[in-house]
């Protein structure tokens, strides 16, 4: 991304943009592999800087303790915002440049890349089932032994699927997403309880070079 002045300035057109924004991302969330709940939040802070700003300009309501509050909401949710674009749909793989063009955020420019390898290890996948139909996946570097990304990694891509016999080959599995942090939830019906749940991934860098995927995982959905 080349800067973060992709939407307007003026507060007016900044919410029509934010409007246009998550009406487009809403639409794409699950092809894109992005958690909702994630955007949900996003968009709760948006909805606070909104009621602010309409409460400020409000005639009977513009005072100078409400043009703060108004600032201030602005000001968080200018910051969740960059930092959603710049983690989940500036190199997402999932989206195209045309997607980007409509969400309204910069086409990453073309140019040198920077240095960083194609992955060679692999994510070593675990999970917790504390919460009845929700499964938590927790990725573990097969080289570091750490949580964190591997140098040069922005994310990993997963595929996954109910199946009571995993296929040899993950493009078999018929869902597929991307994260960026971890743990990831997946949530299932209430009717998918013991049912065998499969799973594997890998990493993937800034650049959109893949790394080996890891083994399939068979996970019972709590």
């Amino acid at each position: 991304m080349p800067s973060n002045n992709y939407y307007p300035r003026n507060e007016p057109g900044f919410i029509q943009w934010c409007i246009d924004f998550f009406l487009y991302l809403a639409s794409h969330l699950p092809g894109w592999g992005l958690d909702p709940t994630e955007e949900a939040s996003l968009k709760s802070d948006f909805d606070t800087f909104q009621n602010a700003y309409n409460h400020y300009h409000d005639p009977d309501h513009k005072t100078p303790a409400n043009r703060v509050a108004k600032d201030t909401a602005k000001k968080g949710f200018e910051k969740r915002l960059r930092a959603y674009v710049k983690e989940h749909l500036a190199f997402n793989h999932l989206l195209t440049d045309a997607d980007r063009r409509a969400l309204g955020i910069n086409v990453p420019e073309p140019g040198p890349h920077p240095p960083h390898p194609l992955p060679t290890s692999f994510p070593i996948l675990t999970f917790g089932t504390q919460t009845a139909a929700w499964l938590y996946m927790h990725l573990i570097d097969s080289v570091t032994k750490h949580r964190a990304k591997p140098f040069g990694v922005q994310g990993a891509e997963y595929r996954c699927g109910i199946c009571e016999t995993p296929p040899v080959n993950p493009e078999d599995l018929p869902e597929v997403g991307f994260i960026t942090r971890w743990p990831h939830i997946f949530k299932f019906r209430k009717e998918d309880s013991s049912k065998i749940f499969c799973v594997c991934a890998r990493w993937e860098n800034t650049r959109g070079e893949k790394g080996p995927w890891s083994e399939i995982y068979r996970v019972i959905i709590p």
